[in-house]
């Protein structure tokens, strides 16, 4: 299993943190909630998982 490779890019103003693993990449959702609520990231990260997380019922 090879390392992960962790790079940044800039969307709109605001550094993005890129995770590649294997033929992968992550990125930090942190990061892009940050350039929406720079103090607060805990309701955009929340509202974020519950419209792309399909719901079992």
């Amino acid at each position: 299993m090879s390392k992960a490779k962790k790079s940044t890019i800039e969307v709109k103003g605001a550094a993005v943190t890129v995770l590649s693993q294997a033929s992968d990449d992550y990125i930090s959702l942190t990061d892009v909630a940050k350039r929406k609520e720079p103090d607060r990231t805990d309701p955009v990260t929340q509202n974020w998982m519950k419209t792309a997380i399909p719901s079992s019922s």
